[in-house]
């Protein structure tokens, strides 16, 4: 049931995919108890779920009962404790409570580097949620900073030509633009990489180059922006054909 949630999640068909977890969850609870880790894990795809979905409030409600329990049961600097702690934070921001967002993803980032150390794939992506809620408050210079140390963390660990790079360079660059440094430059070469990773069609290359086309229109390149934006119509068009 689990895995057949969990396929109904990745076609899209999240209601079917909430009904079974909500089945499965109930039933996990009856077997091995409230406190089980499996019941815990059975509850956190719920609420990923709950989630997807739109149903933030009830993931997050549910994501607040997990992370207590996983503490409790596996110690709080486990993966799946941290992983927990990182979801309730973003179910937080879709809340609009930084506040609290900051300080759960803060601790999760501190206990990630206990855990894991500095230059840790999950303790990089910490860092990158973590000035991502920062951005979100307008906090620009503590972003700026750390998206700064994502960057680079990013090419030590994964080299100059993953998706992963992509993401961390198209980050900073709307940090900095919202700093009121008016350059093209970098969001031109998150463009490129885009295409030589992921390919014109990507999701990513395509949301990079809406960031450009945004930036060429608020530079008065009118041009520039105009067809920037044409070559986006045609690929979309083809994505969707």
């Amino acid at each position: 049931m689990h895995n057949l949630a969990s396929t109904k999640f990745y076609q899209g068909k999240l209601e079917e995919a909430a009904a079974l977890q909500e089945e499965v969850l109930l039933k996990t609870k009856q077997i091995l108890g409230e406190n089980h880790p499996d019941t815990l894990t059975s509850m956190h795809n719920l609420a990923s779920t709950y989630c997807a979905q739109g149903r933030v409030n009830e993931a997050a409600t549910l994501q607040e009962e997990v992370v207590p329990k996983m503490k409790q049961i596996l110690g709080d600097k486990h993966p799946h404790t941290l992983t927990s702690m990182n979801n309730l934070a973003l179910k937080r921001v879709d809340q609009g409570k930084l506040e609290e967002a900051v300080a759960l993803q803060g601790e999760g980032l501190q206990k990630t580097e206990e855990f894991l150390g500095n230059n840790h794939p999950h303790t990089v992506k910490a860092m990158r949620n973590l000035a991502g809620i920062y951005r979100e408050q307008g906090k620009l210079e503590e972003a700026a900073m750390l998206e700064e140390q994502v960057l680079e963390k990013m090419k030590e660990i994964h080299g100059d030509n993953h998706p992963d790079i992509v993401r961390s360079m198209n980050n900073l660059g709307v940090t900095y633009w919202r700093q009121g440094n008016k350059s093209a430059a970098l969001q031109e070469e998150v463009v490129h990489k885009s295409r030589q990773i992921n390919g014109d069609n990507h999701p990513a290359t395509l949301i990079s180059m809406e960031n450009v086309a945004a930036v060429y229109w608020d530079l008065g390149r009118i041009q520039e922006a105009a067809t920037l934006q044409e070559q986006l119509d045609k690929l979309k068009g083809e994505k969707e054909g």
